[in-house]
């Protein structure tokens, strides 16, 4: 697969870095994180009041007769303010699960990344769209089943970390650096 092909993607998508990645494997770069990082950026509805709602009526224990029919009908209060197509979605999948009798235990975890995973798959399609308006049908074939290998690794139950920083070097400890003459 060619190293070039996030060149496809505007500069400021948030897909460009996770094609980068996938093309270039050999760079240190990790795939799975790349993807989940760009998947929580996209996913704006869980950070909002909105969603922070929807996570809280979601981890209510239901422990009691009719916890399932009061979940729903929370729910049908939050269906009519949903701020995004993608809350939409994880709404339905919230309702999917109940309705199946699923409504126990890690039902939050399982409806977040069950959203998140849908929402992965479209942000995968998009930016493979884009490499497709420019490059070989071979090349999308290559990125798109890296990205897809690469997403049931990816952990959505939760935001990823915050990246760490590398200290950079006082300008004294980089101009004393000794510098290796090998291969010259």
């Amino acid at each position: 697969m060619r190293d070039d092909l996030h060149h496809s993607l505007p500069q400021t998508h948030p897909w460009r870095k996770v094609v980068e990645v996938a093309c270039a494997p050999g760079l240190g770069g990790d795939l799975v994180d790349a993807l989940t990082r760009a998947t929580w950026a996209k996913a704006d509805w869980l950070k909002e009041a909105w969603g922070k709602e929807f996570v809280q009526v979601l981890s209510t224990p239901q422990g009691e007769l009719f916890g399932t029919e009061q979940m729903e009908r929370k729910l049908l209060a939050l269906e009519a303010s949903c701020p995004s197509t993608d809350a939409r979605r994880a709404l339905d999948i919230a309702f999917g699960e109940i309705w199946s009798g699923q409504s126990n235990g890690d039902l939050k975890d399982r409806v977040v990344r069950a959203a998140l995973e849908i929402s992965a798959e479209d942000g995968i399609e998009g930016a493979v769209a884009w490499v497709a308006d420019i490059h070989h049908e071979t090349q999308v074939r290559q990125l798109r089943a890296a990205l897809l290998q690469a997403l049931p690794k990816c952990e959505l139950r939760q935001p990823p970390a915050p990246k760490v920083r590398k200290h950079k070097p006082a300008i004294e400890q980089s101009l004393n650096a000794a510098l290796s003459l090998q291969g010259v």
